[in-house]
């Protein structure tokens, strides 16, 4: 059977599309909104190129089963170098999404402290205002009022066109035994915690199933190994076997 001969494609104008692309995440410092943009550009560039890798390498991996493989190698070579940059550049924007988060959390309790200490510096002079012209029922009335404070919320970082942030809460347990105790004064809160199998495994095994923790049963799974029987010759009746 003759060899099959795969007409390749040349990636060559590709592989120079995606070469710079991880220095340039690497090189990335995000510290503030416009250097967030920029490495959000290059997210999104990053996914635009896979995409066209992926469709570019599509008519040679549709075709036979030898082209599909050796297109899926190019697609690695292609794509894998898409992804690191992406991986890299979103995590930087991450980071710092996160300490802006933060900062402008500060910076407006901060200003609500400011403006609710003007607020009611303000309320005092105006009761005393009252007061000192005689009018105590004023006065009484002014003292009375809720203070209340408006502070202009923060404008959002600049975002490139086509790119959208998502925003996911997730947990970490940072002190086990306080989870535990609070699941065990909270049995309705059971399924935050899992109990750990090959931990449990481990002490059936080292105590072969005695002193188990409460909760816990240890048994015994029975395996089986086959082997071929060996001939006694006393059992041998002396044909050909």
């Amino acid at each position: 059977m003759p060899d099959i001969v795969i007409a390749m494609p040349d990636t060559a104008p590709q592989h120079a599309q995606v070469a710079p692309l991880v220095a340039r995440a690497q090189a990335l410092e995000v510290v503030d909104g416009e250097s967030r943009a920029a490495a959000l550009e290059l997210v999104q560039r990053a996914r635009s190129l896979r995409r066209q890798f992926v469709e570019f390498l599509g008519p040679l991996r549709r075709s036979t089963r030898d082209a599909a493989q050796a297109a899926l190698v190019l697609e690695r070579r292609l794509t894998g170098p898409c992804d690191e940059a992406d991986r890299v550049a979103a995590a930087k924007c991450a980071a710092w999404d996160e300490a802006e988060l933060w900062r402008q959390r500060a910076a407006r309790i901060e200003a609500e402290r400011v403006a609710r200490a003007a607020a009611e510096e303000q309320l005092l002079a105006e009761a005393q205002h009252a007061q000192d012209t005689g009018d105590m029922l004023a006065a009484e009335e002014i003292l009375a009022q809720p203070v209340e404070v408006v502070v202009a919320p923060v404008a959002p970082p600049p975002t490139p066109d086509g790119v959208s942030t998502r925003r996911t809460w997730r947990a970490e347990v940072v002190d086990l035994a306080a989870l535990v105790r609070y699941v065990a004064a909270n049995p309705a809160a059971i399924s935050y915690v899992e109990a750990c199998g090959p931990a449990l495994n481990a002490l059936a095994r080292a105590n072969r199933g005695l002193a188990m923790p409460p909760g816990v049963r240890a048994f015994e799974v029975f395996g089986y190994a086959a082997r071929e029987p060996s001939r006694n010759v006393a059992d041998h009746d002396g044909s050909e076997p």
